[in-house]
């Protein structure tokens, strides 16, 4: 799971788990529907992108977060949040992850289909 976005009521989260599998996000959807405080959710395929739109009276993104766990959604734990107190070093290595991270899925994806395209 990578943490990418939240507001109060409103969590943005990346997952494996549904990326390339219209099958899977279609149960996250649901399954995410029938939470108390969820008011709607997308969840795209193709990215592995999951919105959940929540009502911050009623739940939070740390629940959500857990709910998503304790069913299988998630099954890594989560990276530590980066506060503003945790001084230059910290901020710096936790973008740096994020930017590795991504660059590296980008470039396994790109290879995956160069290679898909050069068998078929």
């Amino acid at each position: 799971m990578t943490y990418i976005h939240e507001t109060p009521g409103r969590l943005r989260l990346r997952l494996g788990t549904v990326k390339r599998n219209a099958g899977a996000a279609s149960q996250l959807r649901q399954w995410l529907g029938q939470l108390d405080g969820v008011q709607d959710a997308e969840v795209n395929p193709l990215t592995g992108s999951v919105l959940i739109f929540y009502r911050a009276d009623v739940t939070d993104s740390s629940r959500l977060i857990g709910q998503m766990r304790t069913a299988g959604w998630i099954a890594a734990p989560l990276p530590r949040p980066v506060s503003p107190d945790c001084g230059f070093g910290g901020f710096e290595r936790a973008m740096a992850r994020l930017v590795l991270q991504s660059f590296a899925e980008i470039v396994v994806e790109r290879s995956l289909f160069a290679l898909a395209a050069a068998i078929f």
